[in-house]
């Protein structure tokens, strides 16, 4: 199984095998499976998975999976599909989408507000007239009052300045974050794609090394019967092709569950598939004799999550600025327009009426009661009861807590990078070794074959070398796998990878 700790693909040898991977193709039918072990013994050419889904209807073709040509998925539409159905990248592109508007409206902060408002109503009930002489009034009137007013701040402790840097570099983080957040996801999918190959060929692998047993097995039958060969032989042979059933059942359960696996990961939740190996690649990446440090310089180049963390950084010092602003006096330019209209339905001072009165239509009104003001006006808060005092303390936690996330990122593409080099280059030793043991084990097993075959070799020297050529083989499909996987890994914290 693959292991994500690592990212190298772990195989359990279940069986014997004889013959090399002859590069099969695996069909899955996406959804849960409802069938047994069997199916995996009983069908040769591919492994079908039953789609979890109910009875079909004319309403949803999509139920009925199987009636529906499978379609040949190669690893690069496995990548692209996965990093379109993501979870983690829709969240990060509606973050990366808030983080515009947030610079957007800091740059806004730089612009004069304008705000209109209009009030209509009705006013009634009395009140105290001190001038020009102690009175009471009392008066019933509507009317509508409309203001236009616009607003600029001209300083705020350069809280504006700061706001934009600090939206700017939050903007540049998302991004790089969601390219990262892709180059993840893809590196992801590449890995359970591996192993569904992996597991596509030591089913293979498992099912020629059944063939071969059944095949051995019905010509001791008729030795036996001809007394050429002791039945001690024949029930070996027997127990030896149980083994190999065995092997193919678990095998196919393997892969069935990977595939469900990928899936799972693709978000795929119905369709027919067909799962084409990739081309693998045996060649380092960056070249057979890079150093360590060139690929950490680099990765502190290229990588996009050390690039979103470093300007997440920057972002948590602009915004101390920020807070820091509440220190400072603020000074606003501000102009206003105000419309009054009124009319009186009765006012009586201190008891004596003061109609009739001789008034102007309200629309007339609208049209001349005008009043204008203009301000500048200062604003200070010497003491606001530690209010800023906490913010500029919040503010510096922050910033301080993502330079030190920030520094460790850093040491953690430090260790990444030379782990990724040093699996690379075991990998690589591994399937080098495993080519040179499939070389010898052939050798050995046609020569014990064919003494076997004039009876100069025993039926256990047969099954042994038949056992070690099958670990042989699939040690080396293993390497293979491995090799062409922590290339991909190496490019990946390199910072590299598409």
């Amino acid at each position: 199984m693959l292991l994500q700790k690592d990212r190298s693909i772990r195989i359990v040898l279940a069986g014997a095998a004889v013959a090399f991977w002859s590069g099969a193709q695996v069909t899955a039918y996406a959804g849960a499976t409802d069938r047994g072990p069997a199916a995996a013994k009983t069908e040769v050419g591919r492994l079908e998975l039953q789609p979890a889904v109910g009875p079909t209807s004319p309403d949803n073709p999509e139920l009925d999976a199987a009636s529906s040509p499978p379609q040949q998925m190669t690893l690069d539409a496995a990548v692209q599909l996965g990093v379109k159905n993501a979870t983690a990248i829709s969240k990060a592109d509606q973050s990366l989408r808030l983080s515009a508007a947030q610079l957007l409206q800091s740059y806004a902060q730089f612009l004069p507000n304008l705000t209109l408002s209009a009030v209509a109503g009705e006013a009634w009930g009395k009140s105290y007239q001190y001038t020009p002489k102690p009175a009471l009034l009392n008066t019933a009137n509507y009317g509508l009052t409309m203001q236009l007013s616009t607003n600029v701040n001209l300083f705020n402790g350069c809280a504006d300045q700061a706001g934009v840097r600090a939206a700017l570099e939050r903007k540049d983080a998302a991004t790089m974050t969601l390219a990262r957040a892709k180059q993840q996801i893809a590196i992801d999918i590449t890995q359970a794609y591996l192993q569904v190959i992996l597991d596509q060929r030591l089913l293979d692998i498992a099912r020629q090394s059944l063939g071969s047993s059944r095949h051995r097995e019905e010509l001791l039958r008729e030795q036996t019967k001809l007394g050429v060969k002791d039945i001690g032989n024949l029930y070996t042979q027997q127990a030896q092709t149980a083994t190999d059933e065995t092997a193919v059942v678990s095998a196919g359960s393997r892969l069935q569950s990977d595939i469900m696996h990928l899936l799972q990961r693709l978000k795929v939740i119905g369709g027919v598939y067909t799962w084409l190996p990739p081309r693998l690649t045996e060649v380092a990446p960056f070249g057979e004799q890079t150093r360590a440090d060139e690929l950490v310089r680099q990765a502190m180049e290229q990588r996009q999550d050390l690039k979103a963390a470093d300007a997440a950084s920057r972002a948590a010092d602009a915004a101390v600025t920020v807070a820091e602003a509440g220190y400072y006096p603020r000074l606003d330019i501000g102009f206003s327009l105000n419309d009054l209209t009124r009319r009186i339905q009765h006012q009586s001072l201190s008891g004596v009426d003061q109609g009739p009165f001789v008034q102007d239509p309200l629309s007339k009104q609208l049209q001349g009661h005008f009043n204008y003001t203009a301000a500048l006006t200062l604003s200070w808060s010497p003491f606001d009861r530690g209010v800023t005092r906490l913010a500029v303390a919040r503010a510096e936690v922050d910033a301080a807590g993502s330079r030190v996330d920030a520094d460790d990122l850093h040491r953690q593409v430090l260790t990444e990078v030379k782990q990724a080099l040093e699996d690379f280059r075991s990998a690589s030793s591994r399937l080098a070794t495993a080519r040179r043991g499939v070389t010898a084990a052939n050798k050995s097993f046609e020569r014990i074959e064919a003494r076997y075959g004039v009876g100069a070799a025993t039926f256990l020297d047969v099954t042994t070398a038949q056992v070690v050529l099958a670990q042989a083989q699939s040690a080396q499909a293993q390497a293979q796998i491995d090799v062409h996987l922590q290339a991909q890994v190496l490019r990946h914290v390199v910072g590299a990878a598409e």
